[in-house]
């Protein structure tokens, strides 16, 4: 269960949500302004995805730790994770996102 959510969390998700607002906004101009979020998601899950493909889930004390090849890059990775699905949200013309 452990591998289910990290594969969804960190690498789907990325580009999931920036093409869901993409698809509920109402004219052309909104949707052309979310295609970088949705390129920049597209890639970042990519990325992530190659990176964790071999999983590794330990169990330390009440937590759950993943360790990835890509520990390195983690900051860039995060960084461009919350670009990708908080800055589609953000610039969204749907004000219920």
């Amino acid at each position: 269960m452990g591998a289910a959510f990290i594969l969804y969390a960190q690498g789907l998700l990325p580009f999931l949500l920036p093409l869901s607002v993409l698809l509920f906004e109402p004219d052309v101009k909104s949707r052309r302004r979310m295609l970088p979020f949705v390129a920049l998601g597209g890639a970042t899950a990519l990325y992530t995805l190659w990176g964790l493909t071999p999983i590794h889930l330990r169990c330390m004390s009440k937590e759950i730790v993943l360790c990835t090849s890509i520990s390195d890059a983690q900051t860039a990775i995060a960084v461009l994770y919350v670009i990708a699905t908080c800055g589609s949200l953000f610039f969204s013309k749907v004000r219920a996102m």
